[in-house]
């Protein structure tokens, strides 16, 4: 007597359910064919995202060195100008005191 079905079990009882088994581990089998290939992707991806983190990490880094390197061009190039700027105002001043200076010589030597 079989639990499932009440009653002495029939002589061929297991082989009519059979069919019905067998259909259920073709069932099982082909969800656990999906099962693996989908793990199989997903550890694939996984190890994707892992390379692409390491990737960008690594972009990251180069672009904080050379942003840095940017600022310096920047700081260097703003203090050029200013000194420049600097030194023509002298020279211009320095250029205006000659010009002064020869035109009070040039006075004296008339005189």
């Amino acid at each position: 007597m079989c639990a499932a079905f009440p009653g002495p079990a029939p002589a061929n009882a297991t082989d009519a359910r059979a069919p019905g088994l067998e259909d259920l581990r073709e069932r099982r089998d082909e969800l656990n064919r999906v099962i693996l290939q989908e793990e199989e992707e997903r550890a694939r991806i996984q190890k994707e995202i892992s390379l692409m983190t390491d990737r960008l990490t690594k972009l990251n880094e180069s672009l904080i060195r050379k942003q840095e390197a940017r600022r310096e061009y920047d700081k260097t190039i703003t203090d050029s100008e200013h000194a420049y700027l600097q030194i023509r105002d002298s020279s211009e001043k320095l250029l205006g005191v000659l010009k002064k200076e020869r035109d009070t010589l040039g006075a004296r030597r008339v005189v």
